[in-house]
């Protein structure tokens, strides 16, 4: 990812907020204004082909290209980073994947494809981020969004044990435990699993014998409790 990239599409953004956020003069003042105000005033008034400041008149044209949702429109934005900028409005617009592939600007390439596959779920899309580090955080996204443990190959080492462990206590499932390699961090998941299925079976699946203890006092304890909770209420029943 260029750096330069992600400032100019920040300072683009930016700008965008504060000029939509200031009071702007009517817009029959605009032929008598000068400048930067001139420009704004035409901006308020959606009159892009009256700005004169390039930037003003990339972030009209590009506000105008999203209100139309017209894809060609973006060809007439000069900036680089702006035009990948509507591009990929545009594509998060119309939920269209295959407009990504069109833009040339890096950055918002790989944005449009990390976007899109977070919003429909398509795993696939994330192959398409250049950005290994975006790339990652994509498949990971994915991995817990769909419960897909195969993704979690697709990350780092340390971020696909959290996925991992993620992925089997949200399905509660204890095979998955079994894919983590550390055995503290197998049998500290079973223990989680075990005590979210309310199954003591599954303590006997722990390797850990400190975390198996842990586990078979966590469910005796819980048979304590309810066989004394048990007691109160028919205590309770013979005062009454």
């Amino acid at each position: 990812m260029k750096w330069w990239n992600i400032i100019g599409a920040t300072l683009l953004l930016t700008a965008a907020i504060l000029i939509a956020a200031c009071s702007q003069p009517n817009p029959k003042d605009c032929p008598s204004l000068s400048g930067l105000t001139q420009d704004n005033c035409y901006l308020e008034a959606k009159n892009c082909t009256l700005i004169t400041d390039s930037d003003v008149k990339d972030t009209c044209l590009v506000e105008e290209a999203k209100g139309a949702q017209d894809l060609a429109a973006c060809d007439t934005v000069v900036s680089a980073a702006s035009k990948g900028y509507c591009q990929e409005q545009i594509a998060v617009l119309k939920n269209d994947f295959n407009i990504c592939g069109q833009i040339k600007d890096g950055y918002w390439v790989d944005n449009c494809y990390s976007i899109l596959a977070r919003g429909t779920n398509r795993s696939g899309l994330c192959g398409f981020v250049n950005h290994q580090g975006d790339r990652e955080d994509c498949y990971y996204d994915l991995a817990l969004a769909l419960n897909d443990h195969k993704l979690c190959s697709k990350v780092p080492v340390n971020e696909s044990q959290r996925c991992l462990y993620s992925i089997a206590r949200s399905l509660q499932d204890e095979e998955l435990c079994t894919l983590l390699e550390h055995p503290v961090n197998r049998a500290s998941c079973i223990l989680k699993v075990a005590k979210l299925r309310n199954d003591k079976l599954l303590c006997e699946k722990i390797k850990v014998n400190l975390i198996k203890e842990d586990c078979r006092k966590y469910f005796l304890n819980q048979t304590t409790n309810n066989d004394t909770g048990s007691g109160t209420e028919i205590k309770t029943e013979e005062k009454a």
